[in-house]
């Protein structure tokens, strides 16, 4: 599961890049104010306004999307705490067959440095004993529903 502690702290450095971003667009375009580009070449003028008008749009859209990103992810924390809280979510990183659970990058990582023939077997070993384990935790809830119909 999602651990809501590493989103909420997680969000941090994300927004540690956007308050970066913020200050480089505002310093950048004030050091652009105060220095003008001073040339009578026409082509030369046109080319270094799109340069400072292309540094400061591109900064303030960085600054944007991680800000946004960083509010994301931190809301997602507290909406994965609120899901543990009410029993909604389930925080284990074990599966119903008792073994861990591989995170996504776990995963690539495998693909990556093993035979990739190998971890596709591999997952269909372990689906298999999740639906193995699912269908005999059912049968056992079935026993147990019926037993107590039967009282």
């Amino acid at each position: 599961g999602i651990d809501p502690f590493t989103c909420i702290f997680g969000a941090l450095p994300v927004f540690a890049l956007s308050a970066g971003f913020w200050t480089f667009t505002n310093r950048v375009a004030e050091w652009f104010v105060t220095h003008p580009v001073e040339t009578d070449f026409y082509p030369a003028q046109r080319l270094g306004f799109f340069f400072q008008a292309a540094i400061v749009g591109l900064s303030s859209l960085a600054a944007g999307i991680f800000g946004f990103t960083a509010l994301g992810i931190f809301l997602l924390g507290f909406r994965v705490a609120l899901g543990i809280a009410t029993g909604e979510l389930d925080s284990s990183k074990r599966d119903l067959t008792g073994t861990e659970k591989q995170s996504t990058a776990e995963t690539v990582f495998d693909v990556f440095t093993k035979d990739p023939l190998e971890v596709v077997k591999q997952r269909k070993a372990q689906e298999q004993l999740r639906g193995e384990s699912r269908s005999s935790a059912k049968a056992a809830t079935k026993a147990s529903s019926s037993a107590d119909a039967a009282k």
